[in-house]
């Protein structure tokens, strides 16, 4: 966790894909939430805040659960700033079976990092 003060809780999981120290060099991670109890539904959708202030060398996966395919590929927009921050929009994650669910985001790293991970919103419709 880093401090960003535009962040919703004023931190974020960052520098998401890279290492720790300078010159930021890339390194393959996730970050993954758990125990999130859900309803049975034929929609569900994921909106994440983030920054982000390098070039989109590499996507973000989404993934539900231990399964081996995403549900989502992210290819997120430089906001010119580590401290802008921006909503994707509405992603379908598909189906879901009732029951206590996990949310992984993977990258395999690029240097000066992927994405600032803020917050996400797990929703059954589009608004």
């Amino acid at each position: 966790m880093i401090w960003r003060s535009n962040a919703s809780g004023s931190q974020v999981h960052g520098q998401f894909g890279a290492a720790g120290n300078a010159p930021w060099p890339a390194q393959a991670g996730f970050v993954k939430y758990q125990l999130i109890d859900m309803p049975a539904l034929d929609q569900v959708y994921l909106k994440l805040r983030y920054s982000k202030y390098s070039a989109a060398t590499v996507p973000i996966l989404v993934y539900l659960d231990e399964e081996p395919t995403p549900r989502a590929v992210l290819d997120l927009v430089d906001q010119g700033d580590w401290d802008n921050f921006a909503w994707t929009a509405q992603i379908s994650l598909r189906k879901i079976a009732s029951g206590i669910h996990s949310i992984k985001f993977f990258t395999a790293g690029q240097q000066y990092g992927a994405a600032d991970l803020d917050t996400f919103i797990l929703s059954a419709a589009t608004p």
